[in-house]
């Protein structure tokens, strides 16, 4: 019940922008269920927000090892992997993403994204066009 009311209010933190105390709240949660896949991904997503791209991809990377086919984590870690400027990974990440879960809109637009930073115009305007054909708009 505890690790409820630190989820919930981390992702209150979150949501509004204080990202320190939602880091703080949902590594209360993973001292208390170190299994949660969901802490370690939503407090990287705090770390991200907050410029941590390390620590982000460090909580990424322990939701995907406790739940392999979490194309939300993959898509994070890929997003944090282009905040520290590595978009050769990013496209990885974002491509396990699509694999796990084809219609996942998100995906395709941030893989656009990391393929136009590399220069793949083609490739990045193929998956423009399918993240809209999926309903994303950015």
């Amino acid at each position: 019940q505890y690790a409820a009311a630190y989820y919930n209010r981390g992702n209150a933190y979150r949501n509004e922008g204080e990202y320190d105390r939602a880091v703080a709240d949902f590594t209360a949660v993973i001292r208390l269920h170190p299994e949660d896949a969901a802490a370690y991904y939503n407090r990287g997503r705090a770390c991200h927000n907050k410029g941590e791209y390390d620590r982000a991809i460090a909580d990424f990377t322990a939701a995907i090892k406790l739940n392999p086919e979490d194309a939300a984590a993959y898509c994070g870690r890929g997003l944090a992997g282009l905040g520290r400027g590595e978009p050769r990974d990013a496209i990885r990440d974002f491509t396990r993403a699509i694999g796990i879960r084809p219609e996942y809109a998100p995906a395709y637009h941030s893989r656009g994204v990391a393929q136009g930073i590399i220069g793949n115009q083609a490739q990045a305007e193929e998956d423009f066009a399918r993240a809209r054909e999926l309903g994303f708009c950015p």
